[in-house]
């Protein structure tokens, strides 16, 4: 990916940029350690805190996340290909000094999991409480056989996951009961990347944002209205559906794939869905700047009741709507 702005530091400086852009929404941190974290204005140190960390420069922009109105109370990505550093997260956590605690949002991938591992433990150590929480909603990251337990995540997990987790802590649920709520809701999310090779007229499903191969290829496709359908019974078949769940669509386009594709693959998917069990909702966005081939990441989440008030409320954040 090509850029002006060097990309070790291109977090840092688009974080601050932010900060400059919308004062009365969001803040940096003086003197801090590498100025990549993003907080949320006013601090509320009252309530849990939701600290989501997204990858490195280039992955999903979780500063982004932070202009968006009970959305995360932190969002911190890293440097080139690589995870935000623990300190990072443990300076934020303690600039915000919350009493009630932290959950710590992040994609079930290890360089995620040991810095928000290790920024846990030195928050600990100064008598803070917290918990991490591992968005593991890629269906075809591992063998069909696989627990759901080794999935990794996408981008639509993690929106999904940080908009109930806010909400709840708004609403003023304790620490563990925002961590069962995501819980139950992390077992009921579904994700695929659903991606094109126009020079072999391939439908591809399951290539991943590190050059992963895909799982499943359909060949001789290239048709949106087509490979909505796959994806559709795809996801379809790994959530199996409960009766009373409403079913909610989050759709991000790749950074080379047309905005006029990114809705139209929409149309189709819920033209399709309208068929068999209908959507209760759909997003669509440039949520992730995902350099694979053309295409789309697509999540599929199953709400319960309860589950379903927290996304009631669209949310509306500097780069997104949800």
């Amino acid at each position: 990916m090509k850029c002006l702005v060097d990309p070790e530091y291109a977090t840092r400086d688009s974080a601050q940029g932010l900060a400059i852009v919308y004062p009365e929404m969001v803040q940096t941190i003086a003197d801090s350690y590498s100025g990549r974290a993003l907080l949320r204005r006013p601090i509320e140190s009252d309530r849990v805190n939701i600290i989501a960390s997204a990858g490195g420069f280039g992955a999903p922009f979780a500063t982004g996340f932070v202009t968006a109105d009970h959305f995360c109370d932190v969002g911190i990505n890293g440097g080139p290909f690589a995870a935000p550093s623990a300190y990072d997260i443990y300076e934020a956590a303690k600039y915000i000094d919350s009493k009630e605690g932290y959950l710590l949002i992040y994609n079930n991938f290890m360089g995620d999991q040991l810095n928000n591992d290790l920024a846990l433990e030195l928050l600990e150590l100064e008598g803070y409480r917290g918990k991490l929480f591992q968005v593991r909603d890629d269906c075809l990251s591992v063998d069909p056989d696989a627990q759901r337990e080794e999935r990794t995540g996408l981008i639509g997990g993690v929106l999904l996951t940080t908009k109930i987790a806010s909400e709840a802590a708004v609403e003023g649920k304790s620490l563990d009961e925002i961590y069962e709520l995501l819980t139950r809701a992390n077992r009921r999310i579904s994700s695929l990347n659903v991606t094109y090779d126009f020079e072999k007229k391939q439908t591809m499903l399951g290539e991943g944002i590190s050059g992963e191969n895909p799982r499943i290829i359909h060949e001789n496709c290239l048709s949106l209205e087509e490979s909505a359908k796959y994806v559709y019974d795809y996801l379809y078949q790994d959530l199996q559906p409960l009766p009373g769940e409403k079913l909610y669509l989050v759709v991000s386009r790749t950074f080379r794939t047309g905005y006029e594709d990114l809705f139209s693959f929409v149309k189709y998917f819920h033209n399709y869905a309208e068929t068999r069990k209908p959507l209760q909702r759909v997003s669509a966005g440039h949520y992730i700047r995902m350099d694979i081939s053309y295409g789309f990441s697509v999540t599929m989440f199953c709400a319960d009741e309860e589950l379903e008030k927290y996304l009631a409320k669209r949310t509306y954040a500097e780069s997104f709507v949800l």
